[in-house]
């Protein structure tokens, strides 16, 4: 390619059409090529070190399409309407280059994250005040089974007997999923049941507790706006004596007397039939109670 300038670093090379056989394709072609440092191409216009490929129209390295090697930074506003004229590889790209940070950040968690985190590492340090200055006022704690409030005195609430039931009580976040606004929260408690306090009604026994649930926590603005909770609601009860164990003998004769009283109840009155005006008929177990 014929030189019109130095080719150094701050110099220009111009395509003017014609490409030498022992020479390097350095021009746009199409409008999409390689740029060496401090060099640039031209297709239709110039590209200047740390500068500006022209094809119409001018996209500069400040758009996103800087030196060889550099990660281009999002596209903003400006970016956009100068990419509207560049070539279509060029728009190509930028493409594929926005959409792979829009994963990025779907996959990283981010402030989302973060601030879910914030919120466990708070209720560890028994930092209830801290804790409900995360949520945003009127964000729903829903834990399934267990509460369904509006912050801040629902969530005070909640988080409040749980300290005062398990003094040392302690999350252990096992992992996360952030996509948005939403994180997702798998963990562990342990902690153990000595009280003063009580919980759920439950009188503190001293016995050890582990438990492990889900946390959906939405975040907008770096405040919780909802948590959806999901927790095994049987194993505080089966930890401390007042269910039997899983799969025990004892579970397996509770199990049969309930059954027991299921086929009773199945035998029991039913419904009045009115048969004339003014009488009905009362019927219990066939044989034995006919009124």
């Amino acid at each position: 390619m014929r030189e019109s300038g130095t080719g150094e670093g701050g110099g220009e090379a111009r395509g003017t059409g014609e490409a030498q056989e022992t020479g390097d394709a350095q021009s746009m072609g199409e409008g999409w090529g390689d740029a060496q440092a401090g060099g640039a191409a031209q297709a239709g216009g110039e590209a200047q070190a740390g500068g500006e490929a022209q094809a119409g129209g001018e996209v500069g390295s400040s758009a996103g399409l800087g030196g060889v090697g550099e990660r281009p930074p999002e596209a903003g506003p400006d970016t956009e309407v100068l990419l509207s004229s560049a070539p279509a590889k060029v728009r190509e790209a930028a493409a594929g280059v926005k959409q792979a940070a829009q994963r990025r950040g779907r996959g990283g968690g981010g402030e989302t994250e973060r601030v879910a985190r914030a919120y466990f590492a708070a209720i560890n340090a028994r930092d209830l005040d801290g804790a409900i200055a995360m949520w945003a006022h009127g964000g729903r704690e829903h834990v399934r089974g267990v509460i369904d409030e509006a912050a801040p005195e629902g969530v005070r609430s909640l988080i409040g007997e749980m300290l005062g039931a398990m003094p040392d009580l302690r999350f252990e976040i096992l992992d996360t999923t952030t996509d948005g606004e939403r994180c997702g929260v798998r963990w562990r408690l342990r902690g153990t049941f000595a009280g003063p306090g009580r919980f759920n009604g439950i009188a503190p026994t001293g016995d050890p507790v582990t438990m492990e649930g889900i946390d959906l926590l939405t975040v907008r603005d770096g405040l919780i706006q909802a948590n959806d909770a999901y927790t095994d609601t049987m194993a505080l009860p089966r930890e401390i004596g007042m269910m039997p164990p899983l799969h025990s003998a004892a579970e397996q004769r509770m199990v049969g007397a309930f059954n027991v009283k299921t086929r009773i109840g199945r035998l029991s009155i039913r419904e009045p039939e009115m048969i004339a005006t003014g009488v009905w008929v009362l019927q219990g177990q066939p044989g034995r109670c006919n009124v």
